[in-house]
């Protein structure tokens, strides 16, 4: 049986610094835990994240293609997440935002 670490407990913790790509939770995850995790339980760590709205999708990173021409699939390993925000303060804080955005833009 797999052993658990807590994954999503500890990408959320990982994601408070900032987004990331998928590769790059992956790596910070088996350098924090100094063992190997499988990608198949970080995967699945990161959809229950997406499934419970702790985390969202915020971008894709390109680079990791690094000098592919033709791209003919989409890897995992370039979906950037965040973590959602969910703060009443910072939701109300958006809203003002787009009501003076609003407001300026005519």
């Amino acid at each position: 049986m797999p052993r658990k670490y807590n994954l999503d407990q500890l990408i959320l913790k990982i994601l408070a610094d900032g987004d990331l790509s998928r590769r790059e939770i992956a790596e910070n995850i088996r350098k924090t835990l100094k063992r190997p995790v499988s990608d198949k339980s970080i995967n699945e760590a990161l959809m229950k994240l997406l499934k419970d709205d702790n985390i969202q999708v915020v971008d894709y990173d390109i680079r990791i293609y690094d000098g592919v021409e033709r791209i003919q699939s989409i890897k995992a390993d370039g979906i950037v997440f965040t973590l959602a925000k969910k703060d009443p303060f910072e939701i109300s804080m958006l809203f003002k935002k787009m009501e003076s955005d609003d407001a300026s833009g005519g």
